[in-house]
């Protein structure tokens, strides 16, 4: 897998994409891209992407941020202008990344999340 990134101590960009272990992009993740708006992303081989957001700053206090639903995980589709997506645990992120690492970022390839167009404003709520 390729990654690349924004956390407190780098970016990468993601035309200068790194080739990462799974241990390396799970380190990266969980111990450097702990602040509201950090990303990671992985690249596939087949081209597919997931990508990891903090929707919030994990606390220092907390010792285990496991159980904290604060991760916005999605697969972007660019052709169809939009992405699948879902608020997950800091716990599900990690284990998404090793599937990602075991089976690629196919969306289809995970269950439960939903799909929605860029730009687009859900008035309903």
């Amino acid at each position: 897998m390729k990654a690349f990134w924004q956390d407190i101590n780098d970016v990468v960009e993601s035309n200068h994409s790194k080739k990462l272990p799974l241990i390396d992009a799970l380190n990266r993740w969980t111990d450097f891209c702990r602040v509201e708006g950090n990303f990671f992303r992985l690249i596939d081989d087949q081209g597919y992407t997931i990508q990891f957001c903090f929707e919030e700053t994990l606390p220092d206090e907390v010792e285990d941020a496991t159980y904290l639903r604060v991760v916005l995980v999605d697969f972007p589709i660019p052709e169809r202008r939009g992405c699948y997506s879902k608020l997950v645990t800091v716990g599900e992120s990690s284990a998404l990344i090793e599937k990602a690492f075991s089976v690629g970022a196919n969306p289809q390839k995970l269950d439960g999340l939903e799909f929605s167009l860029w730009g687009v404003v859900d008035d309903h709520g």
